[in-house]
């Protein structure tokens, strides 16, 4: 996930960074409906049969296994969206009637580690971050310009409707999930 160190390279880091860090991924992930850390996912879905196979947590690093009807297959290719079946083992040993007769058994690696994180993201993060100091110390909401004789007042987008873009701008294959 974002450290510290990457951060360092946009915002001046204090003592607060670090639960600031914590607190604008936390938002990031609750708004995302999954956590966004690296680790090992499985995943059982009923479906017709698809190729290729969209996952439910993404970026998708590592595939681990790929089961059709508790047959595996071997022969696949993936990307960060999910995994195609290049090759199939036989697995029609399906008589069902209606659209969820195959059971795909997934395990694999996703989310965002260290080799796999935009400079674009972090730098978004790091807003959110610079967002949240701003809002704890009190800040006013309101930005004024002044030019010649006009002046200008803007609202500041508020904490939440930071956090919706950040993800939509970066995850937004999750609405056609949903």
């Amino acid at each position: 996930m974002i450290n510290l160190g990457q951060l360092s390279n946009y915002i001046e880091i204090t003592d607060n960074t670090q639960t600031l860090l914590n607190v604008a991924m936390a938002r990031i992930n609750d708004v995302l409906g999954y956590d966004l850390e690296y680790q090992l996912r499985t995943e059982k879905i009923q479906s017709n049969k698809v190729n290729p196979i969209y996952i439910s947590y993404r970026p998708l690093g590592k595939v681990v296994s790929v089961k059709i009807n508790g047959i595996e297959q071997d022969v696949f290719k993936s990307d960060s969206r999910g995994i195609e079946l290049v090759k199939t083992k036989r697995y029609d040993n399906c008589y069902c009637k209606g659209d969820r007769c195959y059971t795909y058994e997934l395990e694999y690696y996703a989310g965002l580690g260290d080799d796999n994180i935009s400079e674009a993201f972090i730098y978004d993060v790091a807003n959110l971050i610079k967002d949240l100091e701003s809002e704890l110390s009190g800040d006013s909401n309101i930005t004024n310009y002044k030019i010649n004789d006009i002046s200008y007042n803007f609202d500041k987008p508020n904490i939440a409707s930071k956090i919706s873009n950040i993800v939509f701008r970066w995850f937004w294959w999750i609405l056609y999930l949903i």
